[in-house]
């Protein structure tokens, strides 16, 4: 038996970056992840921007380690910021998988950038600050 998809894909068009500005960002995933590099622990968050056929943002935040505390204080307050801006408890609580449920289209509002990319990556749109 044989199956033919008639997707219409001639309407289909590869996402464009945002034009640094504000916008409403939305949650489409929030995980605990461990650096292979590394072996430092992050939150991974990938989220959407409203209205904009744009590639998804992820937005990774180290979690403190202890080994410079100037540093460990600087991640958490992303990470407070990041709490804050999408109405999260300050205890973030992650599944045995690493994922964080009820967040799915969450929305706040950032202040979006282009970062050029790097060492084989492309030019990405990225969260410079949550308003």
């Amino acid at each position: 038996m044989t199956r033919l998809l008639d997707l219409n894909l001639e309407d289909v068009h590869e996402p464009e970056l945002a034009p640094d500005g504000e916008y409403d960002i939305r949650l489409i995933s929030v995980e605990l992840k461990t650096s292979e590099k590394s072996g430092r622990e992050y939150i991974n968050a990938l989220m959407a921007i409203e209205g904009e056929n744009a590639p998804l943002v992820a937005h990774m935040i180290v979690l403190p380690d202890g080994e410079k505390p100037d540093m460990d204080e600087r991640r958490k307050l992303d990470i407070k910021r990041f709490c804050t801006a999408f109405n999260l408890p300050l205890t973030l609580n992650f599944s045995e998988d690493g994922k964080m449920t009820g967040v799915k289209n969450l929305a706040a509002r950032a202040l979006v950038g282009t970062e050029l990319g790097t060492e084989g990556y492309d030019d990405r749109n990225r969260v410079k600050r949550w308003v």
